[in-house]
């Protein structure tokens, strides 16, 4: 007993020094370029929503060329920020408004440091092996690229984050049901209300469903049931889930007040965002409208540790193995099948992306 606990402080320490470390930093790294766009997005919005209180209008949000920019995380954020504001411009030596930009750094960094929980729950629930998920969640949380935007990145990172709760809590559902289980009504609220938060931080957190898509495919498959089956025995989770998801996506997103149909269009114009943008690959200036299929090839080669693209060379020689176990199975399936199903998607419809790989930085994880 003394052994055990002794080794989870030993194993602690690590975490704590980084936790602590990883504060000072993204409070003490300076102003993005992307910041002051941010917080104008959110004082915008928060607006809009006064006068909308008000007197029922906000023609200043419909007006505003960036309407459609999720603000969901800015509902976390800003009560901390305005806490921490005046500590931050007193280390920082600057205006009170630079310090409520580097305040949210702080809230960034602890949303990244959370999710390596989720990411160690999914990593176990794989592998079954404790040690070897506490190796791997400290490496996510060290890896460079994800660790330097989590310094400051006030919109993908928490992409990142909320996508990887999504995915432990759909794989968690589906575990259940693997398991014979009654899903408990709370889980399914919790991934309705996160899956809508996880929109209203970028509008293409809608493909997640994807994601959920595949998840259900591989138990189906996996379970010898019909799709329709399926739908028939859960219709009363399936209303929960969706109840809880379009609602919170309607509170969270001030510019469906008026119209909850403009979510169509509020998809479509950000998959095809307007900005041309020029990111410098292999000595050439890519297109951001404009991106060739070996752009996401390219990226990864150069973002991804070696050991990474190890893994997936050798996963052939371990499928036959991983698969055998279902509920193992419906884990492992959904996270492999997924990434290239994306990047395939993402190259069919030509979608917008820039600045290396930051707009699909959630796939990382996975």
């Amino acid at each position: 007993m003394i052994d055990k606990h002794y080794n989870k402080i030993i194993i602690s320490l690590p975490f704590i020094a980084y936790t602590f470390i990883g504060c000072y930093l993204s409070l003490t790294n300076g102003i993005s370029h992307d910041e002051f766009h941010e917080q104008l997005n959110w004082e915008v919005n928060f607006s809009a929503i006064k006068q909308f209180f008000k007197d029922g209008t906000y023609e200043n949000l419909l007006a505003y060329s960036d309407r459609n920019y999720g603000i969901a995380f800015h509902f976390i954020s800003q009560p901390i920020q305005f806490l921490l504001k005046d500590f931050v411009g007193y280390i920082n030596n600057v205006s009170e408004y630079g310090s409520i930009l580097i305040s949210k750094h702080l809230v960034v960094f602890l949303v990244f440091n959370i999710s390596g929980l989720f990411f160690y729950l999914i990593c176990f629930k794989i592998t079954q092996q404790k040690f070897f998920s506490i190796c791997a969640t400290f490496f996510y949380l060290i890896t460079p690229y994800l660790f330097g935007h989590a310094q400051f990145n006030v919109k993908d990172i928490p992409f990142l984050s909320f996508w990887l709760l999504n995915t432990y809590l759909s794989l968690r559902i589906f575990e259940n049901l693997q398991d014979g289980k009654k899903i408990n009504n709370k889980i399914l609220i919790l991934l309705g209300f996160f899956s809508a938060f996880l929109v209203s931080i970028r509008i293409v957190g809608f493909i997640i469903f994807l994601q959920y898509l595949i998840t259900l495919l591989i138990y189906i498959e996996k379970n010898d049931v019909s799709f329709f089956g399926f739908l028939k025995k859960n219709y009363n989770n399936l209303l929960i889930f969706f109840s809880t998801f379009f609602l919170f996506v309607f509170i969270l997103n001030p510019i469906l007040w008026h119209n909850p149909l403009v979510i169509i269009d509020s998809f479509l114009e950000m998959s095809k965002y307007h900005k041309k943008i020029c990111t410098l690959t292999n000595g050439y200036c890519i297109d951001s409208q404009n991106v060739p299929p070996s752009y996401y090839l390219i990226w990864f080669f150069y973002k991804l540790p070696i050991i990474i693209l190890i893994g997936y060379a050798l996963f052939p020689f371990v499928e036959e193995k991983i698969f055998k176990d279902k509920t193992r199975s419906i884990y492992y399936g959904t996270l492999t099948i997924f990434v290239p199903v994306l990047l395939v998607i993402f190259i069919l419809i030509n979608i917008t992306i820039y600045d290396e790989l930051r707009h699909i930085l959630f796939v990382f994880p996975l």
